[in-house]
């Protein structure tokens, strides 16, 4: 008796030094992704790689910036560096900045995710700032402290939006003569998107050479935490 009993503890502890031990090994591989997300956030570096040359664009112009403060919600991006289908309940709160002679900043952003992997959820919160690029609709975001120098391309250009219901949004660099960086999503002021809007941002996606079947959808379901909360 005294054995088996002996025999059962040791097996509970080992059992709990496992699930200890598996902890562990999801923090670090949490840890790991959060730094290697924050690594191209703060260097802007943010859309998918892809072989092709950038097409020409416009932005739209008569883009209302008063109409586009608020909240959006991301519901479908290209595979970006940081946007897989384990970062789910993307979000962006755009707020006016007080002072627009600041370096030309206009407005700052709460951008808000939840990162699910294996069985934990962390929600992460960033904030990003926008300055004026001269031209309507075309502007250019941070994800740091620091203004963009003179001469600094636009990096999010919105092609089409009603500020109601939809935006679609996009940019392209030209990384080499043959390979580009893309950056484009569809975001909605609700948690699910018109069929009709979408269908508007992916025509316009597809007009640009982008393969609309690879973008991935957000996830924005009942477990999302979102900040800041409204």
């Amino acid at each position: 008796m005294e054995v088996n009993l002996s025999s059962q503890l040791d097996s509970e502890s080992t059992s709990d030094q496992q699930c200890s031990s598996d902890s562990q090994l999801i923090m670090q591989i949490m840890l790991t992704f959060i730094l290697a997300l924050l690594v191209p956030l703060a260097t802007a570096q943010w859309g998918t790689i892809e072989n092709g040359t950038c097409p020409e664009f416009s932005a739209m112009d008569t883009f209302d910036l008063s109409k586009w403060y608020g909240r959006w919600y991301d519901i479908f991006h290209v595979h970006w560096y940081f946007g897989g289908t384990n970062v789910a309940c993307v979000t962006a709160d755009y707020t006016e900045w007080g002072n627009p002679e600041e370096h030309g900043l206009l407005y700052q952003s709460a951008n808000s995710m939840n990162l699910r992997m294996l069985t934990l959820e962390t929600p992460i919160q960033v904030n990003s700032f926008t300055y004026d690029s001269g031209v309507p609709g075309e502007f250019i975001t941070q994800f740091g402290p620091n203004p963009p120098e003179d001469g600094f391309p636009s990096n999010f250009n919105v092609l089409d939006t009603n500020f109601d219901s939809y935006s679609c949004i996009y940019n392209c660099e030209q990384l080499e003569e043959n390979l580009r960086e893309v950056m484009a999503f569809g975001m909605s002021r609700n948690k699910e998107m018109d069929p009709d809007d979408r269908a508007q941002c992916e025509s316009l996606f597809s007009d640009l050479d982008l393969d609309v079947s690879t973008m991935v959808n957000t996830k924005q379901d009942k477990r999302c935490i979102y900040y800041p909360e409204h």
